[in-house]
């Protein structure tokens, strides 16, 4: 069965209720490194925009949808949704993408980089036309893996949204993103390429403040 990538777009109420809420999403990450071998990835992130103090980016891998269900189904994973209902924590329902990776590599030292520079990328292409552009995304895949500042690098389908392409970027730092990897042949390539199918693009650029992007 496929690795299915969860991405949770949270607004909080404010940034006492986004503390709260990133304490309740550390004690699931604990359970979920002494308990679940399965899931893989379960970042905390937030953006780095400082001015945005009530938004968390959670970003989660699990090794099939098995997983992903006993995971939901946990303990602490129940704890928080009564957390949602008993106190005023979220300003609206989450947006939550169900995603199946297409390309992806993660590199051993991702759990290394003291401050790593996060982005998850939502593409939105002209119907019909995704699946187009995944040539040019196996390149950028593929050469972002030689890349020493490049870490991890997801490309996945969005299947609620077959017109959607979806990355997670994991970089050394900023720098590294636009200095090497955006300058690559691969990526001004794709860009070159895909521009006349590829309908919108929006980049959060986040920070992790708890949980794990790799297991050891």
């Amino acid at each position: 069965m496929p690795k299915i990538i969860t991405i949770g777009h949270l607004t909080t109420t404010g940034i006492e209720a986004r503390n709260t809420l990133i304490q309740s999403f550390e004690q699931i990450a604990e359970y979920s490194r002494q308990s679940e071998p399965g899931v893989l990835v379960y970042a905390i992130t937030i953006p780095r925009d400082t001015s945005d103090d009530k938004t968390i980016y959670m970003i989660e891998e699990y090794s099939d949808q098995a997983v992903s269900d006993a995971h939901l189904a946990s303990k602490p994973v129940q704890d928080l949704i009564a957390l949602f209902g008993a106190k005023p924590v979220l300003a609206g329902a989450p947006l939550v993408y169900q995603l199946e990776p297409v390309y992806s590599f993660s590199k051993a030292d991702v759990s290394k980089v003291k401050d790593p520079h996060i982005v998850v990328a939502n593409l939105e292409y002209r119907a019909g036309t995704a699946e187009q552009s995944l040539h040019y995304w196996k390149n950028v895949v593929s050469s972002s893996e030689m890349e020493d500042g490049t870490l991890l690098y997801a490309l996945a389908k969005d299947h609620g949204n077959p017109d959607h392409l979806h990355t997670v970027e994991v970089y050394q730092n900023e720098n590294h993103l636009w200095d090497i990897h955006a300058k690559s042949k691969a990526v001004t390539e794709s860009v070159a390429n895909t521009k006349e199918i590829r309908t919108g693009l929006t980049l959060s650029h986040l920070k992790q403040v708890g949980g794990f992007l790799s297991r050891p």
